[in-house]
């Protein structure tokens, strides 16, 4: 028997969130029709019992990972949205799952967040009226750099509202440089294009500061995906530079996260990282789905109240 200690935060997290899941499963109709979940969290055909890699039946088994308060044509919406992103989670093949139909997706969780106002209904989030967000929209860095995507992006005339969300991704830590670090960027025989560009598109000494520290300590920080959101940062201020942009990370904890060392390291690297984000151009801040969800249910938004209250019942977990 493998002990608790032996297993990572993480694998014990998306053991968590498929038990959740299951729960809610098996109180569905028993019929051919009600999925289960394989080993490893994804959901499966009720008939035969694999996870599908055909789109139809991807998208078909969507609906059962999403919370009842979403409706058949904001489920379609969003799944078209993250559909057409970059690496899209519902891409599949025989060999290859759908990420989306894991308990613990964090594309699913961010259509199961702004799925129901992806059609024009209002939505204030962390102060910022959201018109037209978008779910898994990609921006242009330039200069031969990436092109960082987001769960959600929200503009208009004079501000943009960027959303990174992150489900339980934040709970392994990072031990060694990525293909994609600026570390390694850097050993390519004519360099790294973001050290550049960084310098070009910097609104604030801070964007320049973190990319020297990631460039030279790429496990700086363990758990926040600090190059991500860099790379997030400069596709803001190179396609929305003259507008006043929030790049907003959104993450998931377990209810006992103030008694997990991970979760409390974590906690304290989003502050870090803060102060290198926020310039004249792009403030950077950060919530936890809890806190989000919680001010949801208290407030005086009958709708509102009830979709908060359904994600707490699909997320909320202890570890």
């Amino acid at each position: 028997m493998v002990s608790k200690a032996a297993v990572s935060l993480q694998e014990r997290a998306q053991e968590a969130l498929t038990a959740r899941l299951a729960e809610i499963l098996s109180a569905l109709p028993d019929e051919p029709a009600r999925p289960g979940l394989d080993p490893r969290g994804f959901l499966t055909d009720g008939e035969t019992g694999e996870v599908p890699f055909v789109a139809a039946e991807v998208r078909r088994l969507a609906r059962f990972g999403t919370v009842a308060t979403i409706s058949s044509s904001e489920l379609a919406r969003g799944l078209t949205q993250v559909a057409g992103g970059v690496s899209s989670e519902l891409s599949a093949s025989a060999a290859k799952r759908p990420k989306f139909l894991s308990a613990y997706s964090s594309a699913a969780l961010a259509l199961n967040i702004f799925a129901p106002f992806l059609d024009g209904r209002t939505l204030v989030l962390d102060g910022h009226a959201l018109q037209q967000p978008k779910l898994g929209a990609m921006l242009k860095i330039g200069a031969g750099c990436g092109r960082p995507v987001f769960n959600l992006l929200s503009r208009n005339d004079n501000a943009v509202v960027a959303v990174e969300s992150r489900c339980t991704e934040q709970l392994k830590a990072k031990t060694r440089a990525a293909a994609t670090d600026f570390a390694t960027l850097q050993q390519r025989p004519d360099g790294d294009s973001y050290a550049p560009r960084t310098r070009e598109l910097a609104a604030g000494p801070g964007a320049v500061e973190l990319y020297e520290l990631l460039a030279g300590e790429p496990t700086a920080f363990r758990y926040v995906d600090a190059a991500q959101l860099l790379k997030q940062y400069l596709g803001l201020r190179n396609t929305h530079g003259t507008n006043a942009c929030t790049l907003l990370y959104l993450y998931w904890e377990p209810e006992n996260a103030a008694d997990l060392d991970v979760c409390v390291a974590h906690a304290e690297e989003v502050e870090r990282i803060g102060a290198y984000l926020t310039d004249r151009s792009v403030t950077f801040k950060a919530l936890t789905m809890t806190a989000l969800w919680e001010a949801w249910v208290e407030g005086d938004n009958a709708i509102l109240a009830r979709h908060a209250a359904a994600l707490q019942r699909r997320y909320i977990v202890t570890v």
